[in-house]
C-alpha cells in the first residue's frame, strides 16, 4: 500500500468532499443567501463622509470644522445632453453657466 493512501486527507480535500457530497444542500443554501442579499439591498446605507468617524476633540476634526466654517465650497455638476447640434450645445452651455 502506498504511504500517500494511508494518510488522512488534508482539510481542503475534506471540505471539497463535503461540498461534492452535499452539493444540492450547498446549492440551496447559496441560492437562499443570494435571495436574502438581493432583498437586503434596499436596507444598505453607504456613508461616504469619513469625517463622521472622527471624535470631536481630535485635531483633524477641529481643523475640518474650522475649514467648513471659514471657506465656501461651490458645488459642481456634470451635464450630458444628446441629439443636439454644436450651436445648440454652445447655447445651452452658456445658459447653464
Amino acid at each position: 500500500m502506498n504511504s500517500r493512501q494511508a494518510e488522512k486527507p488534508d482539510t481542503l480535500h475534506q471540505i471539497a468532499a463535503f461540498i461534492i457530497g452535499w452539493r444540492f444542500v450547498v446549492f440551496v443554501l447559496f441560492i437562499a443567501a443570494a435571495v436574502y442579499c438581493g432583498l437586503s439591498l434596499s436596507r444598505v446605507q453607504v456613508n461616504s463622509d469619513l469625517t463622521v468617524f472622527l471624535p470631536g476633540d481630535t485635531e483633524t476634526r477641529r481643523g475640518l470644522t474650522i475649514m467648513e466654517d471659514n471657506f465656501v465650497t461651490y458645488a459642481s455638476q456634470d451635464v450630458m445632453v444628446v441629439n443636439v447640434t454644436y450651436d445648440m450645445a454652445e447655447e445651452l452651455a452658456e445658459t447653464i453657466r
